[in-house]
């Protein structure tokens, strides 16, 4: 999927407009919420394979952080087992 129409759909699914109040105790009108491009199988592929070519040869390990970098890092390193976007 090309980079700019991957950019439109994650905006698409993630970017919710209202009325929130942060961690911090602000509010703000506008929020992008990771796990609603990240539960779409096709978005997440875009994104890791995107992400895929990123990755140094000859790394090793991949971490994600936090809940919402796991499905991200759990399909770059399945990917990157299977040889699958090589």
């Amino acid at each position: 999927m090309e980079r700019s129409l991957l950019a439109k759909k994650i905006q698409k699914l993630s970017r919710l407009n209202g009325n929130f109040v942060l961690r911090s105790g602000k509010r703000t009108n506008l929020y992008f919420d990771k796990y609603r491009f990240e539960s779409s199988p096709k978005v997440l592929r875009a994104v890791t394979e995107h992400l895929y070519k990123l990755i140094p040869k000859g790394t090793e390990v991949l971490a994600g952080l936090e809940l919402g970098g796991i499905p991200i890092a759990v399909d770059l390193s399945h990917n990157r087992v299977t040889n699958r976007f090589c």
